[in-house]
């Protein structure tokens, strides 16, 4: 039986090619078809042309519009602090390790107690002070960490807010 007439030499190509794609992020695929010895092999094309460019028949959109519909349709904690969703929120010129604790605050879900113990990192989720320790009641309620002017005050990241971040965070 002839094995280039049986086709069974073209599907382990086709195999080895996929195979070749897949790793392809892992090292090069020149060096693997070197090592296996198969250079000859040409992998398949990655995609076809479209016969019908979607830049062709689309309609202009405007994206910031469609963005401010959906946050305000949205179910989003703290969704009282951003009015429009399409600008750069304040703080982010603040350095990283600020930004993300700011952003933590923003959204409710950072390292506190009640997130630790819902992660199953901590037995229990109760604060220093004795109450339940979440991210609003470490910025709005509790004694030894409150910010005066609470989360509203957090998120516009003013020096006092940066400088309550940075201190927090260390």
């Amino acid at each position: 039986m002839n094995l280039l007439a049986s086709g069974l030499i073209r599907n382990l190509g086709f195999t080895v090619n996929q195979c070749l794609q897949t790793t392809s992020m892992l090292c090069s695929s020149l060096v693997i078809r070197q090592v296996l010895n198969i250079h000859y092999l040409t992998p398949p094309p990655f995609r076809l042309t479209s016969r019908k460019p979607l830049w062709r028949e689309s309609e202009p959109v405007d994206i910031n519009s469609q963005c401010r519909e959906s946050w305000k349709s949205a179910s989003v904690i703290n969704a009282h602090l951003v009015d429009d969703p399409t600008i750069r929120q304040p703080g982010f010129a603040v350095p990283r390790q600020q930004w993300s604790l700011l952003n933590r605050f923003r959204t409710g879900l950072g390292h506190c107690g009640a997130c630790k113990k819902k992660w199953k990192l901590s037995d229990s989720d109760q604060c220093s002070c004795g109450e339940t320790q979440t991210m609003p009641h470490i910025v709005e309620s509790c004694p030894q960490t409150r910010l005066h002017g609470g989360l509203s005050k957090l998120h516009s990241a003013d020096d006092d807010a940066v400088a309550w971040l940075t201190s927090y965070g260390s």
